[in-house]
């Protein structure tokens, strides 16, 4: 009998131990956790004074231009695209923790914050898509704008539409990867960190 109160004991104690190391170890995956995320939060932000900074400059050349009714459109395009970007990152910014909170479902909080932070760089993918092109065709059309030409006669030019095409066969996927290259160097080892995490915590749970 006192050996089977003792086994019960070891036991017991052999038990709490591993839930205590439990604890602790998810505690440490928490506390690191929510440094990732702070730092995929701020780095977010730094893209998006960047728009904030772009959005300032085709305002400006907007009001510079408005002698140029011919540009307008085409300025006017570059920055309705950044303005919507703009607000679509902000939305998912703004929807991202500074930190995990104890209280709530640390995992789900982790999962989530991977998430929006995916979604704003998959949304940022999208604008590039539109965005690179636009660009492409604004710096190569843009000077006979400025003498007066409308668009639509700009394009007619067959020499033209084989020059955009050109550039845009080259410079396009170049401008693709180069941002892509950029975002991950920026947060990919954070996301990665990230998900490592989550696959952690998902055992322990």
């Amino acid at each position: 009998m006192d050996l089977f109160k003792t086994w019960e004991k070891i036991n017991q104690e052999k038990f709490s131990n591993q839930t205590i190391k439990k604890e602790e170890i998810m505690k440490a995956i928490s506390k690191e956790s929510s440094l990732t995320i702070n730092e995929l939060k701020k780095r977010l932000k730094y893209k998006i004074y960047w728009i904030v900074f772009f959005i300032a400059l085709f305002i400006g050349w907007f009001i510079f231009s408005l002698s140029y009714p011919t540009v307008l459109p085409l300025i006017g395009t570059i920055l309705s695209l950044y303005l919507i970007g703009f607000f679509v990152l902000f939305r998912q910014y703004k929807k991202m923790d500074t930190e995990i909170d104890p209280s709530m479902n640390i995992l789900a909080t982790m999962k989530k914050n991977k998430s929006l932070m995916e979604k704003a760089l998959k949304h940022e993918n999208y604008f590039g898509l539109v965005g690179f092109p636009v660009a492409v065709v604004c710096g190569l059309i843009l000077g006979d704008l400025y003498e007066g030409q409308t668009i639509l006669e700009v394009l007619s030019s067959s020499k033209t539409l084989v020059r955009i095409l050109i550039f845009m066969v080259i410079l396009v996927p170049a401008m693709k990867l180069l941002g892509d290259k950029m975002n991950n160097i920026a947060y990919g080892k954070y996301l990665k960190d990230l998900d490592t995490n989550i696959q952690k915590m998902e055992e322990l749970v």
